[in-house]
């Protein structure tokens, strides 16, 4: 019996997303408004879109307004594609944040962990645990209408069904990679709890032998790694995951677009246990249901020298940071002080 093949083997299959989807533009006497109603729903090979609504457009306050109907449907490989291919830019506001923290959200009565990316008062909430939208809101995104007008976007989630099972905590932990020569680069990850660590593992290529970095996870629950793509493509990964001992191959498509650089990954002809895409200025791989999980970075001719590992959750977290970048000097310190206190009583004595 031949298995059958899905490409996210984590989500619930007829998994309905449904929002609700506005923007607002106004400038040289001409107002542009949208209001679309909009649903994702799992299929197996991708993300049924479908987004119905309404643009209103106001040549001039005085005129009547033209009001277009709005339909789109198509399957998307992430929740966030469509946003991409925007080349107006009016939806590619998911490419505007530049800044993220942990934090929480409601959904459906029941409070998840989240993220939250940020630029300024502009905003997109996710899921922790699945990646998917939950509220965003952008103010005066579009770069080529800054000078000349006003606009925002905002995005709400107003349903999930069926509801898949949700942890309900989450901790945001910092690996940072030091690199040879003296380069050091940073990856985050979000999890209720997980055993982090890095490694180097040999890589074959064009009959050259590297060594490269592989972060390793180990957790029950789920897995969000958060990497900076101006960090890329030291921290970039090579296009190999391996979960629970099992390889899976992707290829990282790179888009550059008015509006920012964004990478995908696009999965092999398997059942994935994971999702890839961009938010602002940030890749993201998320593993709803955690395991055993390697990737391999894309750090050829940097070399693995070390490793750290910060819990940013800790309410300890600034001093813990103080000292592992200050130990050596306040042991020298303390040192000094014994050596001094000892000296001074000798002499006393």
């Amino acid at each position: 019996m031949v298995e059958k093949i899905v490409l996210y083997a984590f989500l619930i299959q007829g998994l309905v997303l449904s929002y609700t989807v506005s923007s607002y533009i106004s400038g040289g006497g001409q107002i542009f408004i949208s209001n679309y109603n909009m649903t994702m729903q799992w299929q197996d090979q991708g993300i049924a879109l479908n987004i119905t609504g309404k643009s209103t457009y106001y040549p001039t306050p005085l005129v009547k307004p033209q009001v277009t109907p709005y339909n789109e449907q198509g399957e998307e490989l992430t929740y966030y594609s469509f946003l991409y291919r925007d080349e107006t830019g009016g939806l590619q506001f998911i490419l505007f944040f530049t800044n993220f923290t942990l934090t929480s959200a409601t959904v459906n009565g029941t409070s998840i962990p989240a993220i939250k990316f940020y630029n300024g008062n502009s905003y997109l909430i996710i899921s922790a645990q699945y990646g998917f939208p939950i509220k965003g809101v952008a103010y005066n995104y579009i770069s080529s209408l800054r000078l000349q007008a006003v606009d925002n976007i905002s995005i709400n989630m107003t349903g999930i069904n069926p509801l898949p099972p949700l942890e309900k905590s989450g901790s945001l932990y910092k690996l940072t990679l030091k690199l040879s020569p003296n380069v050091t680069e940073s990856v985050y990850v979000v999890t209720p709890q997980a055993n982090i660590s890095a490694k180097s593992v040999t890589h074959e290529l064009e009959n050259k032998t590297y060594s490269l970095a592989a972060i390793n996870l180990e957790s029950k629950g789920y897995i969000t790694i958060i990497m900076p793509i101006d960090e890329f493509p030291l921290v970039e990964p090579t296009g190999t995951v391996i979960v629970n001992g099992s390889n899976y191959f992707f290829k990282m498509n790179e888009s550059t677009t008015p509006f920012g650089t964004y990478y995908q990954s696009i999965p092999g002809n398997t059942s994935n246990p994971y999702m890839g895409f961009t938010i602002g200025k940030y890749f993201l791989l998320i593993f709803p249901s955690g395991g055993n999980i390697s990737i391999i970075l894309q750090n050829l001719e940097n070399p693995l020298v070390s490793y750290q590992v910060t819990d940013l959750s800790s309410p300890y977290y600034p001093f813990t940071e103080f000292l592992q970048q200050y130990w050596i000097v306040l042991a020298v310190v303390i040192v000094l002080a014994v050596v001094v206190t000892v000296i001074l009583k000798h002499r006393r004595g």
